[in-house]
């Protein structure tokens, strides 16, 4: 069923891309996992994209959107800039992903859940203190567990970010955040808490989208989801802002 709603999806954002100019909005690109076909062991799903294909993304970002690329505050201050994420801090990031970005130069922020920290096929510590060390890297959180923040009332989110702030703190000295929803999961409570009490400098969603400059929300960035299924045009067409209209249909995290 999804491979059929795809193709229709493709379909109609190709028509999308010949009928109509580009965005060229502010774009967050979205991923989980980078598997290697040779050394993959887990499951792949929709959240995994191949190494071949990633670093094919990467070289095309380097040739044809060099200006745009830019790391997490670059981006909130300058239309139309493009941005690598990476959600829930899978061991790929460092054995696949460091490598790749440091041939091209492309900056990229990790959004990591210290309870998934040192589990197998997760970032161990001494891998966070590389990619801390790197140029190219901003370690960001996914929340102090991957949980539903939707079903969390004030009071008990509260508790999991002062656990998260303290644990980041502790352990690889980091304490001004930049936060990602695990799931894209929130409610009107938790997300006025964040507007107000400026806990967070940005905060991002898992909404398909990309984002219009002149209402650029920090504290509810939403991002362009990256599947192994795409070719580099359904890629070019994402990021040109061609496949925003489902963000109506899609939201996953």
């Amino acid at each position: 069923m999804f491979k059929i709603k795809y193709f229709i999806t493709k379909y109609i954002s190709y028509i999308l891309s010949i009928l109509r100019f580009k965005k060229n909005n502010n774009v967050f690109l979205l991923y989980h996992k980078i598997y290697d076909e040779d050394d993959f062991t887990e499951q792949i799903d929709i959240n995994c994209v191949e190494k071949k294909k990633f670093e094919k993304q990467c070289f095309f970002l380097k040739s044809f959107y060099q200006e745009r690329i830019s790391d997490l505050k670059s981006n909130c201050n300058k239309k139309g800039s493009i941005t690598i994420t990476f959600d829930d801090g899978h061991i790929s990031i460092i054995n696949h992903v460091l490598p790749i970005i440091e041939k091209y130069k492309i900056p990229i922020i990790v959004f990591i859940c210290p309870e998934l920290i040192g589990k197998p096929n997760y970032l161990s510590i001494e891998d966070l203190k590389i990619l801390n060390n790197s140029n190219l890297v901003e370690i960001g959180s996914h929340g102090y567990k991957h949980v539903r923040y939707s079903d969390f009332d004030i009071s008990s989110f509260q508790s999991h970010m002062k656990m998260m702030n303290k644990w980041f703190k502790d352990k690889i000295n980091e304490d001004k955040l930049a936060f990602s929803f695990p799931f894209g999961s929130y409610n009107f409570d938790i997300l006025k808490f964040i507007n107000e009490k400026n806990f967070f400098e940005f905060c991002f969603s898992s909404e398909f989208r990309t984002q219009n400059f002149k209402d650029f929300n920090k504290k509810l960035i939403p991002r362009i989801q990256v599947w192994d299924i795409d070719n580099l045009s359904v890629f070019k067409n994402k990021i040109d802002g061609h496949w925003d209209w489902v963000s109506k249909l899609v939201s996953y995290g």
